[in-house]
C-alpha cells in the first residue's frame, strides 16, 4: 500500500470496553497467517470459528440483515452503492449483538491502487465479515494529505471500496481518527498497515478490552497514493 491509511494523530485511543460483550477472537499473542502481527487474548467459551473468506463469495455480496448470522437470512448486494451505510446502519447491521466475526479497518482510499485491493482481501481473510471505515473529504482535509487531497469525494471513494468483493460495507467517518466507529462496532479483528507500531493504532485498547485481536498486515510493495499523485502532478508539468 505504500501509504498508511488516513488515520489522523497517532494514540491508542483510549476509550473504555463500552456496550455489551461481544464474540472473542481467537487468536492469542502470536503471529497470524500470512505473516502478519497479532495480538489480543483467546475466547473463553465461545466455538472457535474459522477463519474464511466465507460469507458472499460468489456472484454478490451477500450481507447479514440486522441481529442475523451472514449464514442465514442473506441478501445479495449487486449495486455497490447499497454497501455504503451511515453509522447507525452499521453498527445495526454489524454492532455487538451479532453473531458473526467482524473485522475492521480504515483509510482514506485516495486513488484506489492495487495496493489497498490486496491489504482488503488480507483484512476480509481474517473474519466473517469486513467493515471499512472511510474518511470523509473534511477528514482527510485535516490530515494534511496535501492542498489538493482527496483527489476523489468521499462518496466515489466510498463506492468504489464498497466495490470491492472483500468488503462487505463501508461508512464514513468525520472525525480525525476512527475510536468512536471502532468504540461502536466494537470489531473482533482489528486491522492496520504493517509500518504501524502495536501501541500506535487507534482503538486498540477498545478492542483487546472486549477480547478481541490487532492485525499488522504488511503493504504490498511498490504502491502509494502519494507516488501516484506525485506522478500524476509530475506529467502535467510536462516532467
Amino acid at each position: 500500500m505504500g501509504d498508511r491509511p488516513c488515520v489522523g494523530p497517532r494514540g491508542r485511543g483510549r476509550l473504555g470496553r463500552g456496550g455489551q460483550d461481544v464474540p472473542r477472537g481467537d487468536a492469542a499473542l502470536g503471529h497470524g497467517g500470512g505473516g502478519g502481527w497479532t495480538t489480543g487474548r483467546a475466547g473463553r467459551g465461545l466455538r472457535q470459528r474459522r477463519p474464511t473468506g466465507g460469507a458472499g463469495q460468489g456472484t454478490g455480496r451477500a450481507v447479514g440483515g440486522t441481529g442475523s448470522g451472514l449464514g442465514r437470512r442473506r441478501r445479495v448486494v449487486r449495486n455497490p452503492a447499497t454497501k455504503v451505510l451511515t453509522r447507525r446502519q452499521a453498527v445495526d447491521r454489524y454492532g455487538p449483538g451479532r453473531d458473526f466475526k467482524l473485522a475492521f479497518t480504515n483509510g482514506c482510499f485516495d486513488l484506489l491502487h492495487p495496493g489497498h485491493v490486496d491489504y482488503l482481501s488480507q483484512a476480509r481473510q481474517r473474519a466473517d465479515a469486513l467493515v471499512v471505515g472511510v474518511n470523509t473529504d473534511a477528514s482527510v482535509r485535516r490530515l494534511a494529505k496535501g492542498p489538493d487531497r482527496p483527489l476523489v469525494d468521499e462518496r466515489a471513494r466510498a463506492e468504489v471500496v464498497a466495490a470491492l468483493e472483500s468488503v462487505d460495507a463501508v461508512t464514513l467517518f468525520d472525525e480525525d481518527t476512527p475510536a468512536a466507529l471502532i468504540a461502536a462496532l466494537l470489531p473482533d479483528v482489528l486491522l492496520k498497515g504493517g509500518d504501524y507500531e502495536p501501541e500506535e493504532i487507534v482503538g486498540r485498547e477498545t478492542v483487546e478490552a472486549g477480547g478481541g485481536e490487532v492485525v499488522l498486515i504488511p503493504f504490498r510493495e511498490g504502491y502509494s497514493t502519494t507516488s501516484l499523485v506525485a506522478r500524476i502532478r509530475g506529467e502535467e508539468r510536462g516532467t
